[in-house]
């Protein structure tokens, strides 16, 4: 198994993705990485922090200085991109993937790039029209539950929520046993409530086989683990992942480390944060962008060392679970 790290992106760069993979590479050593990044800044980094990986036999090192794709307008820079003018870690990471040199790679890099590289560089599973992004979500109890799209698609049609329902089903049969339940988030439970692309939604993911299909989730079921998937628009899914996202970090910050709040409050805050700390957004870091015929992992921008470990590990266990081929064969079972 190759993995190409994409070391540069995100609003932390090396500071976080170089101690997030070394930590990786200690528990996978038969696992062979591609660190793409400016290469001095890398070695300096291992250096600077005193990370020994002259022993290691199994790391390459591509040199690529960062593009700040986030700072470019998006036409200009799909426009640079076909002209073969972006030459970024992020869509080095992603074209190493495209050309079978890496079998998946990981990035913290914008979605909107992200979503413009991934349509340049890799193929779309057959009949699959868009990718989308899914990820886990914290529960209340100890049920995963998962939510499908978080920001590759901003607008959907009855059939692309169809299309998201089926890839995620294929993904969460591979990590639970027994049948998988599928909710699509809704303003109200009643048939006939919601925009009728979300009502003609509920009637084709309905025929999907081996499922459970539950009906209609509410925002403030989100996070009861009610079902195992819930399904929505990207534009709806990114508010409600950055959401949980901020309301859990500032819990943590205010209520655990502010010391102008009292003791006590502080002490309770502690317990009960231990009892849910399945909150912590860090232990749910990468989305996969389900759809296409490899696997591209998506690290949160904004992503601590202990979050991009986690998306590193997502990623080599996509690639050990075979999920985009397990796709594509269930699309062939004729089941779209």
């Amino acid at each position: 198994m190759i993995i190409a790290i994409d070391t540069m992106s995100g609003d932390n760069g090396l500071s976080v993705t170089i101690p997030a993979f070394y930590h990786v590479l200690l528990n996978n050593t038969e696992t062979n990485f591609i660190l793409v990044g400016d290469s001095k800044k890398i070695i300096k980094t291992f250096s600077d922090l005193n990370l020994n990986i002259i022993r290691h036999n199994n790391i390459e090192i591509i040199n690529c200085q960062k593009f700040e794709e986030e700072n470019i307008e998006f036409n200009t820079f799909y426009k640079q991109l076909k002209q073969g003018k972006i030459n970024s870690s992020m869509s080095k990471t992603i074209e190493l993937v495209a050309v079978g040199k890496a079998d998946a790679c990981v990035t913290a890099g914008s979605t909107k790039a992200l979503m413009a590289l991934t349509n340049n560089y890799i193929q779309t599973i057959p009949d699959i029209k868009r990718p989308a992004l899914i990820s886990l979500l914290p529960t209340f109890n100890s049920r995963k539950s998962w939510m499908i799209d978080l920001g590759a698609n901003f607008s959907s049609n009855a059939n692309k929520l169809y299309q998201f329902a089926l890839m995620a089903t294929t993904l969460i049969e591979t990590k639970k046993k027994g049948t998988v339940s599928v909710g699509i988030l809704n303003l109200g439970k009643e048939c006939k409530s919601g925009p009728t692309y979300i009502q003609e939604a509920a009637n084709l993911i309905k025929k999907i086989t081996n499922i459970e299909f539950y009906g209609f989730i509410e925002g403030n079921e989100i996070y009861d683990g009610k079902v195992d998937l819930i399904v929505c628009d990207g534009f709806i899914g990114n508010i409600v992942l950055k959401s949980s996202e901020g309301l859990a970090r500032q819990f943590i910050k205010n209520a655990l480390y502010d010391d102008k709040q009292p003791f006590l409050k502080r002490l309770i805050a502690s317990y009960l944060f231990k009892n849910v700390k399945s909150f912590n957004p860090d232990y749910y870091n990468g989305a996969i962008m389900l759809g296409l015929k490899n696997v591209i992992v998506k690290s949160h921008g904004s992503a601590n060392e202990e979050a991009f470990r986690n998306a590193i590990i997502e990623t080599m266990s996509e690639v050990q679970q075979n999920i985009p081929q397990k796709i594509e064969t269930r699309l062939k079972l004729k089941q779209l």
